[in-house]
């Protein structure tokens, strides 16, 4: 805004050049409204910069926070897709191992209804009683230390089912034969051995333990001993390290039953 002392020499300056005092007022005045119209335009610039300067420093604040929202959630999703994935493989496991565990279960539930019905058979008169079989022609070898029969097996696989039936008929006429028996599984020389004959040696514990015995194992290598852990079996049977610790322990007079000495830790022969 032009000073009154500018606009008196804006004013004899029109008169110097021969305008009239009246047409020299009117341009003055003129200049002085084109002067303020021009002050309130800049000053509406200088508003709407101001705005505009705002609006550009929250937009980029806005976008910063967008940004890292979007960082974020491309993190979550990669996290979510990995849980996806391992959730797949465990129950992928999970299906493999239920699957497993129905067929054993099916399996052993068919070997005691089979054990069931043939104890439920009448038993043979002495006219029908077969001869009495030879040592060389048994499944097993049986041998006695003090009270508690070691049995042993010929073959290093148990994996037949008529092999199994004529272990188990074997053992079941020994322990029926016996007054609290005590019987003790010689795994020393068993590679292999199904999921049958699993069947098999749990029937043989229940009757045992029907009849105030026992039946544990002992030797078992490292391939047969984590089948006994897959299935839990290491927590129905008591499984020594060795022979004569089993033998031991039957033999203990009042023998507790322990978790400890259901499992051996490490056991005294390798089988590959």
């Amino acid at each position: 805004m032009p000073t009154s002392d500018q606009l008196t020499g804006l004013l004899e300056i029109l008169k110097s050049h021969g305008f009239s005092t009246l047409i020299a007022v009117l341009l003055v005045w003129h200049f002085l409204h084109l002067n303020r119209a021009i002050t309130r335009h800049n000053q509406e610039l200088i508003r709407q910069l101001s705005e505009l300067r705002e609006n550009m420093h929250r937009w980029i604040a806005e976008s910063s926070i967008n940004k890292k929202l979007a960082e974020q959630n491309d993190r979550l999703m990669d996290e979510l897709r990995d849980a996806r994935k391992d959730s797949e493989q465990a129950r992928t496991a999970s299906d493999e191992a239920r699957r497993e565990s129905e067929t054993l279960l099916r399996q052993m539930t068919a070997m005691a209804i089979g054990k069931s019905r043939e104890d439920s058979k009448p038993s043979t008169t002495p006219d029908e009683t077969s001869a009495p079989r030879s040592e060389e022609a048994s499944p097993v070898v049986v041998r006695r230390s003090a009270d508690v029969f070691i049995v042993g097996f010929r073959e290093r696989k148990i994996l037949e089912e008529c092999s199994v039936q004529e272990i188990g008929d074997e053992l079941q006429r020994l322990i029926d034969s016996t007054e609290r028996p005590k019987l003790l599984l010689d795994f020393s020389l068993v590679d292999h051995f199904s999921s049958a004959a699993l069947g098999m040696m749990i029937g043989l514990l229940k009757r045992a333990t029907d009849r105030r015995g026992e039946l544990a194992i002992a030797s078992v290598g490292q391939q047969q001993m984590a089948v006994f852990k897959i299935t839990r079996l290491n927590k129905a049977f008591r499984i020594f390290e060795s022979l004569d610790a089993g033998v031991a322990a039957l033999s203990a007079p009042n023998v507790q039953r322990s978790s400890t000495s259901r499992e051996s830790k490490s056991p005294s022969k390798t089988l590959e």
